[in-house]
């Protein structure tokens, strides 16, 4: 699982990987983390 994470993209990693591709993005110019709501998908077996 380690080397999934490492290898995907981050965004990837949630419901809605636009959605958090901004929300990061956001967060990296910001330097700060405000009120938003991302769901996180279950790892695939």
């Amino acid at each position: 699982m380690r080397d999934e994470l490492i290898s995907a993209p981050f965004k990837n990693n949630f419901t809605d990987p636009e959605r958090a591709e901004v929300g990061v993005k956001l967060v990296l110019r910001e330097r700060k983390v405000t009120n938003d709501e991302l769901t996180a998908k279950q790892r695939e077996s």
